[in-house]
């Protein structure tokens, strides 16, 4: 209770914040804020907190389980949101809070919000991937149609079947198509008949009407269920200009019920115009074959074929006369110039002509020995000449005619040539080789000039042996 202090009334802290929650309650029990959402956060209970706030201000939020799970969005940081709930104090912590009961976003419809939302998962997980969907079987067996009984679409699609004269079975397979109950019914129908023998196709379909009327298509799970399904689905719902999530993850998209029955016999239909344009032309062949009989058939008549066989006869006959006249003919001009050669071999045979063309061949073998002779000698002639010419070239470069000639050669003791007086400085022992031997030296002393005084040039010029000598030398 309330005590006093000096005559003014003095609150306890809990005293003071709760009488301002009582009041905050009853001035503002059911109010909408508007806010950006920071801080969210859900806890293991199931409850949300968080932030709403605005350029100057920030107000705490509580949304406690049970109003969280109706919610269709997922709320997000940064999110401009609408919140409707009641005012008041937390008294342990002394904060204001809002206890809110519903959130929608701001300039978008909450189910717009999770239609959304629900998008983005779904093409994240790859289920509206166009790779990911199954071809339609072109011939199916028999097609289950997942629709309601009372709806225009069933109408069209059996009519449009009906008129294209479709070969495969129908299963319908009934099922809520609007309200909240919807989406659970046709997952269950989708299953049934995914389950349904020979099925090959499922068509999940529906006519025309609002976004709210189509809106259990746009349920998650069921989109889900119809990725799920192990037959290739057709989803058909609504118009053209309708798109919801079973679209994005079935198999196929048809704009309206109509469009999807005929997409389903398409293969069908062609198949059937050309089995009857076959037909057609098989029976214009038949109608062909039948007059070329008929005609074959005419010509074959008794009183016919006795004339086309007297035709025939005659020209076998005239045809056999040509053919042994020529052949009378052939056989003439070959005994005439056999019996030409024969003449001609027998004079070509006489004795003087055999002794001319003996004597012919003998007078042509005499000639061609002796042209075999002289070819012979001639080359012979020549290599002679050609190794006479060598023999001299090498006597005149063979070092033992330099030597004849009164020249030496020295070695050094290894036996390595000497060709320069450096090679032999003083005390180097020498072998010279002369002519007729050779002698054992020892060098004494250098001589600058390479000659004897009795060799060396006279007024510039040298005696003749021994100036032929030295280039025979340097030759050699």
């Amino acid at each position: 209770m309330t005590k006093e202090w000096a005559g003014r009334p003095v609150f306890a802290v809990s005293e003071l914040v709760r009488l301002l929650s009582s009041e905050l309650e009853a001035a503002f029990p059911d109010v909408w804020v508007e806010g950006e959402v920071t801080g969210f956060k859900r806890a293991a209970s199931g409850h949300c907190y968080f932030n709403l706030k605005d350029d100057r201000a920030s107000l705490k939020v509580v949304l406690f389980r049970t109003h969280a799970m109706r919610l269709g969005f997922e709320p997000e940081n940064g999110r401009i949101v609408l919140a409707r709930g009641r005012l008041s104090v937390y008294e342990a912590a002394g904060d204001l809070q809002l206890y809110a009961t519903v959130l929608e976003p701001a300039g978008l419809g909450a189910l717009q919000m999770a239609l959304e939302q629900a998008k983005k998962r779904l093409m994240e997980e790859g289920l509206t991937d166009p790779a990911r969907k199954r071809p339609i079987p072109p011939f199916p067996r028999r097609v289950a149609v997942v629709t309601s009984l009372e709806g225009a679409a069933l109408r069209d699609v059996l009519s449009v079947l009906r008129r294209r004269r479709a070969t495969f079975g129908v299963l319908v397979v009934p099922a809520l198509v609007q309200g909240a109950l919807a989406p659970a019914s046709l997952s269950a129908a989708l299953h049934r008949a995914a389950r349904a023998a020979d099925v090959d196709v499922v068509l999940l379909t529906r006519g025309g009407g609002s976004m709210e009327d189509l809106w259990a298509f746009n349920d998650e799970a069921l989109a889900r269920a119809v990725a799920a399904c192990p037959v290739p689905v057709v989803s058909a719902v609504g118009h053209e200009v309708d798109t919801v999530l079973t679209d994005l993850t079935a198999d196929l998209r048809a704009p309206t019920p109509s469009v999807a029955a005929e997409l389903l016999t398409a293969t069908t239909a062609e198949a059937r115009m050309k089995a009857e344009e076959a037909e057609r032309r098989l029976a214009r062949q038949m109608q062909s074959r039948l007059f070329l009989v008929k005609e074959r058939f005419e010509r074959a008549r008794p009183e016919r074929l006795g004339g086309l066989a007297g035709r025939r006869l005659q020209g076998v006959q005239e045809g056999a006369d040509r053919a042994a006249e020529a052949a009378e003919r052939a056989m003439a001009a070959r005994l005439q110039g056999d019996m030409q050669r024969l003449a001609y071999c027998q004079r070509a045979l006489t004795p003087e002509a055999v002794r001319r063309w003996v004597k012919g061949l003998s007078e042509r073998a005499a000639a061609a020995q002796t042209r075999l002779a002289a070819a012979g000698r001639a080359p012979l002639a020549r290599a002679e000449d050609s190794f006479a010419g060598f023999v001299r070239l090498l006597h005149s470069l063979s070092p033992l005619g330099v030597l004849a000639r009164g020249y030496a050669a020295a070695f050094a003791s290894g036996g390595l040539p000497i060709t320069s007086a450096s090679q032999a400085p003083p005390g180097t022992e020498l072998s010279l080789a002369f002519r007729d031997g050779g002698v054992d030296c020892v060098v004494t002393s250098p001589r600058a000039s390479h000659l004897p005084s009795a060799l060396k040039p006279v007024d510039g010029k040298a005696p003749g042996a021994v100036q032929s000598g030295v280039e025979e030398a340097d030759r050699g």
